[in-house]
């Protein structure tokens, strides 16, 4: 939240939004029950990571609506549309998701990188994702939270 008064930037060249929903199959293949599938397509990409052996979610990243400069959220009527749609524009996922059952109604984010040139002020550290966010797959958030908060406190 004191991030988001000023202290961040957004890397307005490079703006995204993300649109995800879980998915449930019992056939998908034990091979894949604790990989990550990633997969670009013409207008986007796509990762698909399992929450369990037989449910994953299923992510799309798209520009945002109304162009680079402005990362608008869809309306919660438009996200399965734009969700189906976008993942019907995928080959590898797609095919596994056509045999499975989406159990969750899409939601959206906006996902795109930013950074505090200040990560300091008065009182106050921005550590983890509060600093900065560069993408969403390294899983690094939680990491960089802990590490970045460890050199804080040496500092005080």
């Amino acid at each position: 939240m004191i991030a988001r008064r000023g202290l961040r930037q957004v890397e307005s060249r490079y703006r995204t939004i993300a649109i995800a929903a879980e998915w449930e199959c019992e056939g998908w293949p034990v091979s894949e029950h604790a990989h990550t599938i990633v997969e670009s397509y013409k207008d986007g990409w796509a990762w698909s990571v399992p929450l369990s052996a037989t449910r994953r979610q299923c992510t799309v990243m798209v520009d945002p609506l109304g162009g680079p400069k402005k990362a608008a959220l869809p309306t919660k009527r438009a996200l399965q549309t734009i969700y189906a749609h976008e993942t019907s524009k995928t080959s590898e996922i797609g095919a596994r998701l056509a045999g499975a059952r989406q159990t969750s109604a899409p939601w959206a984010c906006d996902a795109s990188l930013y950074h505090a040139p200040r990560a300091a002020d008065g009182r106050m550290f921005l550590v983890g994702d509060a600093a900065s966010f560069i993408e969403p797959l390294s899983s690094a958030g939680v990491k960089k939270a802990l590490t970045s908060a460890w050199r804080a406190a040496v500092v005080v």
